[in-house]
C-alpha cells in the first residue's frame, strides 16, 4: 500500500510540473512560438522547476517525495492565481499537442522520421527507467550523496575522504533526487535524468539546423549523426551528466538566438544558461567557444540591444539561484570556489607557463586523435581499419609518467593500446566517432572558403570556430585522461550541424550517396552502442553485473541489507572511490552516517564502534586481527581480505552476547587429490566450528590442518559434516582443508562447500 500510495503521489506531482512548466511558459511569451520552440522551452522548463524546487526544499530541509509535491503544487497554485489566463495556456498546450500528433501521422517523410526517432527514445526512456546503476562514479559519489540528501532531507557538505560528494554541482543530481521518488528502493530511474537532456540535445540540434537555413529532412539528418555519436549514445541511459548539462545549454542557446533574430527577449532561455551552469563544471570549458558565438550574434543584432535585458536578467537570477548556493558551500568548507585545491589540482595540474600550457596542449590532442579512432565507435564496415591507423599513431605516444596525465600509474601509450584492443564499447571512455569529425571539418572548410558574404556560411564558420576553441581550451587546462570524450557531447549539435551543412552543399546525387553512408553507419553504431556497451541500455538492463561496479554494488547491497539491528545506524569509514551508494534505499532502510577514513584513528574496532550500538563500516583489513571485543561480520571479493573491495562491519556486543568467528580470507586451489581451501579466522573461543556439505554423488575425504591440530573426516555423498578445529583465541588462524576424492569425484568436479559457522 505504501508503493502504491508513492506512486500515486509522485505521478500526480509529474502532472502538476508538466502544468507548471507549460503555464510558466506561456507566460514567458512562447506559448504560441514555432512546434520546436514550445517542446524544447516546456521542458526546460521542467527541469528548472525541479531543480529550483530541489534547491530551495534541500537549503530549509524539506528535500523528497512530499517536499517536491507540496511545493509544486503551492507554485502552481499561485500561477493560476496570477495568472489569468490560464485557461487560455491549458487551450493551447492541447494545440501543442495536437500539433504533434498531426505531424506524426502526417505520412511524409519527415513525420515518418519523427515517428522513427519518438519510438527510438520512448524505446530508450523504458531502458533508462530499468537499467541498474552501472556507472562507477555515479555509484561513488552522485548517488550516494543523493541518498544522503534525500535522508537529512538537506543539501550538505559531509565528513567524507571524497570530496565529490560535496563540492560537485547538484543540478542533475536534484532532477535524479525527483526520479526517486517513483519507488522506494534502490535508485531505478535515475538514468532518466540522462535521457530528457538528450531528448533537448536532439530537439536542439534540429533548431540550430533550420537556423543554418537547412531543409527539414536535412536537419533531421544533423539529429541522425549527432544520435550515432558514440560517445553521446552511451550516455541516453547512463547516471552522468554530461548530456543533461549539453541538452540544456544547447537548448538555451537555440532558444536566444531565435529569440534574438526576432528582436526579442527570452527568458526561458536566460533560465537555462544558469540551470547549464549549475550542472557541470565543464561549461567553463565550453565558455570562450560559446562567447564567440553570443558575441558574433549580438554584433550582427547590435540594433536589438535592448532584447538581452529579460535574456541577461533572467540568467542571473537563474545564476544566482543555480550555481551560487554552491560556490558557498564550497567556499565555507573548501575556502575556494572550486572546491578542495587538491582536486583542483588533480583537474589540472599544477601552475604551468605560457610555453607549458602549449605543450600540454600538443601532447592532449595528439593523444585524444589517437583515441578518436577507437574502434568500437566507428561502423562495422571500418572498425578494422580504424584500429590499424590508431595502432599505427600508438608509436608517436610516450611510455613514460609526465606532468600532464591525470592519473599516473599507466603512460599514455598503455591507455591508448587498451583502448585500441576494446572489442566491445566503453561508454566511460568511447570516443565520438571519426565520420562525425570528417563532416565536421569538412564543414568548417568550406564554410571558410565560402567566405562572409554568405550569411549561412559565416555563421556556420563561426559554429565550427567556437567548438575549436572549446576543444584546444579543454586540452590546454584539464590533465588528460581517457574520459575526455564525455566531455564533448557539450559541442555535438553544433558538430551534427556543421556536418550536415557540409553534405548539403554536394551535387544531389551525391547527397544521396552520402547520406545512406551516414545514416546507416550512424544507426549502427547507436544500436552497438546501446546494445554491447556495459554502463548503459541493453546491457545495464539485462547483465548489469557484467560491469565490476555493479557487481560490487548489488553485494554490498545484499550484504548490508542482512545486518542485524535495521533501527540503529550504520556508520561508513572509507577512502575514496568506494561504492556507497550500496548503503542507501535499502530495505529495510537504516540511517547512514559519514566519517573520514584518514581521520579514523582508533587502534581497535572496539574503540571506534559508537556508543550506540550502530554498525561501523569499513574496509575489511582496517582492523583485522585488531578487533577488541565486538560482534562483526565480513563480505570478501573473491574471498580476499585485503581487497579493495572486501568489507568489516562491527558493533558493540548486546548484554549477554559472544564475539562470534570471523572470517578474513577464503581461498582456493586444485591439488593433485582434489582441492585446497584456506580460511583465515578470528576467533575469540576455541574450537572453531566449520561446516562440510558435499553435494556430489561421491564421497570426499578431509584433512584439517591448524596450528593447534589435525583432523580427517569422510564427507559422504549428499552428506554433512561438522568439524571442530581447535585454535588460540583471539589470534588470527588459519585453518587448511584438504580434500581427495577417487579419480571420478576429481573428474565430477563437485567439491565439498565450506562455511564457517556463526550463531
Amino acid at each position: 500500500m505504501t508503493a502504491l500510495f508513492s506512486t500515486l503521489i509522485f505521478s500526480a506531482d509529474i502532472l502538476c510540473v508538466a502544468v507548471l512548466a507549460w503555464v510558466s511558459l506561456c507566460a514567458m511569451g512562447l506559448g504560441r512560438s514555432g512546434l520546436i520552440e514550445r517542446s524544447v522551452g516546456w521542458l526546460l522548463l521542467v527541469l528548472a522547476v525541479v531543480v529550483s524546487s530541489g534547491v530551495l526544499l534541500g537549503f530549509f530541509g524539506g528535500l523528497g517525495r512530499s517536499g517536491f509535491f507540496l511545493l509544486h503544487v503551492a507554485g502552481l497554485a499561485t500561477l493560476f492565481a496570477w495568472r489569468r489566463k490560464w485557461r487560455d495556456d491549458l487551450s493551447q498546450g492541447f494545440v501543442w499537442l495536437a500539433d504533434w500528433w498531426r505531424l506524426c501521422r502526417s505520412c511524409t517523410p519527415e513525420g515518418f522520421i519523427v515517428l522513427g526517432l519518438v519510438f527510438v527514445l520512448g524505446f530508450l526512456a523504458v531502458l533508462a527507467a530499468r537499467a541498474e546503476p552501472v556507472v562507477f562514479d555515479a555509484l561513488t559519489y552522485r548517488l550516494s550523496r543523493i541518498g544522503q540528501w534525500l535522508q537529512d532531507g538537506r543539501i550538505a557538505h559531509y565528513q567524507t575522504d571524497d570530496p565529490r560528494l560535496n563540492y560537485m554541482p547538484v543540478a542533475p543530481d536534484l532532477v535524479i533526487a525527483w526520479l526517486l521518488g517513483a519507488t522506494e528502493n534502490g535508485f531505478h530511474g535515475a538514468a532518466l535524468s540522462q535521457m530528457m537532456g538528450g531528448v533537448l540535445l536532439l530537439a536542439a540540434t534540429f533548431g540550430l539546423a533550420r537556423l543554418a537555413e537547412l531543409s527539414r529532412r536535412v536537419a533531421l539528418g544533423a539529429v541522425v549523426i549527432v544520435l550515432g555519436m558514440a560517445n553521446v549514445a552511451a550516455q541516453f541511459t547512463a547516471i552522468q551528466s554530461d548530456l543533461f548539462t549539453a541538452g540544456i545549454f544547447a537548448a538555451s542557446y537555440l532558444l536566444w538566438h531565435r529569440a534574438l533574430v526576432r528582436g526579442e527577449g527570452s527568458w526561458v532561455a536566460g533560465i537555462g544558461f544558469g540551470l547549464a551552469w549549475g550542472a557541470k563544471g565543464t561549461m567553463f570549458y565550453l565558455a570562450p567557444g560559446a562567447a564567440l558565438w553570443v558575441g558574433w550574434l549580438v554584433f550582427k543584432n547590435r540594433r536589438q540591444w535592448r532584447a538581452l535585458l529579460p535574456t541577461g536578467s533572467a540568467a542571473g537570477l537563474a545564476f544566482l539561484l543555480f550555481v551560487v548556493p554552491s560556490y558557498q558551500r564550497n567556499l565555507a568548507s573548501y575556502h575556494s570556489l572550486f572546491g578542495p585545491h587538491e582536486a583542483v589540482v588533480l583537474h589540472h595540474g599544477g601552475p604551468l607557463t605560457g610555453v607549458e600550457h602549449l605543450e600540454k596542449l600538443r601532447w592532449n590532442l595528439q593523444t585524444s586523435a589517437v583515441q578518436l579512432f577507437d574502434p568500437t565507435a566507428q561502423a562495422f564496415w571500418c572498425q578494422d581499419f580504424s584500429r590499424w591507423i590508431g595502432r599505427r599513431l600508438l608509436t608517436r605516444e610516450s611510455l613514460e609518467d609526465d606532468r600532464y596525465l591525470f592519473l599516473h600509474q599507466v603512460p599514455r601509450r598503455l591507455l591508448m593500446e587498451g583502448v585500441m584492443q576494446q572489442t566491445e564499447p566503453d561508454g566511460d571512455i568511447i570516443s565520438c566517432g571519426v565520420l562525425a569529425v570528417l563532416l565536421f571539418f569538412g564543414g568548417f572548410a568550406w564554410a571558410g572558403l565560402r567566405g562572409w558574404r554568405d550569411r549561412t556560411a559565416a555563421q556556420i564558420f563561426v559554429w565550427s570556430t567556437g567548438v575549436v576553441v572549446y576543444v584546444l581550451v579543454q586540452h590546454a587546462l584539464v590533465q588528460w585522461h581517457q574520459w575526455g570524450y564525455r566531455f564533448m557531447v557539450l559541442a555535438a549539435p553544433w558538430m551534427g550541424v556543421v556536418g550536415a551543412w557540409c553534405v548539403a552543399q554536394l551535387f544531389r546525387k551525391l547527397q544521396v550517396a552520402a547520406w545512406a553512408v551516414i545514416i546507416l553507419s550512424q544507426l549502427q553504431v547507436f544500436i552497438f552502442v546501446q546494445w554491447r556497451a556495459n554502463q548503459a541500455g541493453w546491457q545495464a538492463v539485462t547483465q548489469p553485473d557484467h560491469a565490476l561496479s555493479h557487481f560490487i554494488y548489488s553485494h554490498w547491497r545484499e550484504w548490508a541489507r542482512k545486518l542485524d539491528h535495521a533501527d540503529v545506524p550504520v556508520r561508513l569509514v572509507f577512502p575514496i572511490n568506494q561504492a556507497l551508494a550500496a548503503f542507501y534505499r535499502v530495505v529495510p532502510s537504516r540511517p547512514v552516517e559519514l566519517a573520514k577514513f584518514s581521520e579514523s584513528l582508533a587502534a581497535t574496532a572496539e574503540a571506534a564502534v559508537d556508543s550506540n550500538g550502530g554498525w561501523l563500516v569499513v574496509p575489511a583489513g582496517r582492523f583485522k586481527g585488531r578487533e577488541g571485543r565486538v560482534f562483526g561480520q565480513t563480505w570478501l571479493f573473491n574471498g580476499e581480505g585485503d581487497s579493495m573491495h572486501s568489507l568489516a562491519a562491527y558493533r558493540r556486543l548486546q548484554p549477554g552476547e559472544n564475539p562470534a568467528a570471523m572470517l578474513y580470507q577464503f581461498t582456493r586451489s586444485f591439488t593433485a587429490g582434489g582441492m585446497q581451501t584456506r580460511l583465515l579466522v578470528k576467533s575469540w573461543e576455541t574450537p572453531v566450528t566449520v561446516r562440510l556439505r558435499n553435494p556430489a554423488t561421491y564421497p570426499w575425504r578431509v584433512r584439517a590442518e591448524t596450528a593447534l591440530g589435525v583432523a580427517e573426516e569422510e564427507i559422504p555423498a549428499g552428506g554433512e559434516i561438522v568439524l571442530n578445529l581447535p585454535v588460540t583465541p583471539e589470534v588470527l588462524a588459519e585453518l587448511i582443508l584438504n580434500f581427495e576424492g577417487t579419480p571420478d569425484a576429481r573428474a565430477a568436479m563437485i567439491y565439498p562447500i565450506t562455511a564457517l559457522q556463526r550463531p
